[in-house]
């Protein structure tokens, strides 16, 4: 449980996890949904944000010892590509949020 909430912790204080999540959330309150149809959109949001945990957590009980190659291959893919990732992560969002800017004006 202490591990739990240091990672939580950890996570949730990601500058870019943070900003993913303004992000999210500034795009599912600017469209004017319904209450219902707002939940729906969080609760769909929450289940992909959360699919990087629980990837590995899916592999690790289904592939058992063969997990640990699965995962180590993820990291170094992950480590070498992570400022591609993130730089194309957000180009997505500054065209989406360019977008809407210009579509409110």
């Amino acid at each position: 449980m202490k591990s739990f909430g240091v990672g939580a912790a950890i996570g949730a204080g990601n500058p870019k996890n943070i900003t993913v999540g303004i992000a999210a959330a500034s795009a599912i309150s600017s469209t004017g949904l319904h209450t219902g149809q707002t939940v729906v959109a969080v609760v769909f949001y929450v289940i992909v944000a959360g699919m990087g945990v629980a990837a590995p957590f899916v592999v690790a009980v289904v592939a058992g010892d063969r997990s640990q190659a699965i995962l180590d291959g993820w990291k170094d893919w992950l480590s070498r590509s992570n400022a591609a990732v993130m730089a194309v992560l957000f180009l997505v969002f500054a065209v989406v949020l360019i977008g809407r800017g210009i579509a409110g004006v």
